[in-house]
């Protein structure tokens, strides 16, 4: 289950439905933690040295303040600035053990126009180890809201796989008749070069001026050079399984088996004979959306 998690965390990771859920879910989980323990001394702070439930509330609408602007300057300006998308899972929890550090960072701004609870001095408030203990214990409330929304980004992508695999097994015949079609891939002058069925129809490859068409006849590979563009192919026949990968790739759905990083690039493999083409960041979304 976790090799799954890993190859498919970017998946859930880099969706805004998942940004925009752990930012609400961190600011109501923060809120309620501070409502109902009344942590780091605020409990001392209003029993006995006359601090009002309306400073508690400024504090309350404060920290939501920090929380919210903290994440989403993590999440939706940083993460995109440092190129942090379509990442191995260990680099995600790396970013996510340093997003505390933003957290407190912004905090500390607010703080300095909310009313001040809590038993440390101001003097403390400035040191380093005070920061530290203060990162630290962000980092601990921060694991409950996030593993929150992950189970139900997860939860809501399982779910939407199942609806979309239950359309397929309840209409096929939409489906046959997407995959089984006569297709003539024309030249650049509008003439017929090559008729193939869009199912045998493995990958084509744009080489400069043509497009190399791999195609299976009689159980064999063979490829075949069309003066066109990829994306005259693709205009002709939309909607018939062939999903653009790169620039220069294009896949028939129907051979596509899984992605695979290497290093920092992406490769779809396809089923006959282990073919890898690779997979820009442009098309990454759509590709997994087709095939996961």
């Amino acid at each position: 289950m976790f090799q799954i998690y890993q190859e498919h965390s970017a998946i859930y990771l880099d969706s805004k439905a998942f940004k925009w859920l752990y930012l609400w879910c961190t600011i109501g989980f923060t809120v309620l933690f501070l409502v109902v323990f009344q942590p780091f001394g605020i409990s001392e702070e209003l029993h006995y040295n006359a601090k009002s439930y309306f400073d508690f509330l400024g504090l309350l609408f404060g920290v939501s303040i920090a929380v919210f602007f903290g994440l989403y300057l993590s999440q939706f300006i940083l993460r995109p600035l440092f190129k942090m998308h379509n990442k191995p899972l260990k680099t995600y929890l790396l970013w996510f053990v340093t997003e505390p550090v933003i957290l407190v960072a912004v905090y500390f701004v607010v703080s300095l126009f909310i009313p001040d609870l809590g038993g440390a001095s101001q003097s403390e408030e400035w040191t380093f180890q005070f920061q530290l203990k203060n990162i630290l214990q962000t980092l601990a409330i921060l694991i409950f809201p996030f593993i929150i929304t992950l189970l139900v980004t997860i939860y809501k992508y399982q779910n939407l796989k199942l609806h979309k695999l239950e359309s397929a097994v309840h209409e096929p015949s939409v489906d046959q008749e997407k995959l089984s079609e006569i297709i003539h891939i024309k030249n650049e002058n509008d003439q017929v070069e090559l008729t193939v069925d869009i199912r045998d129809v493995v990958f084509l490859k744009s080489d400069n001026q043509y497009v190399e068409v791999n195609y299976l006849k009689d159980e064999q590979l063979e490829t075949q050079l069309v003066r066109t563009r990829l994306k005259s192919i693709l205009d002709a026949y939309p909607s018939k399984g062939l999903l653009r990968t790169h620039r220069s790739y294009i896949v028939n759905q129907h051979f596509a088996e899984r992605l695979e990083r290497r290093g920092s690039k992406q490769f779809l493999t396809l089923q006959l004979n282990q073919l890898r083409v690779p997979v820009s960041n442009s098309y990454l979304s759509d590709i997994k959306a087709a095939i996961l």
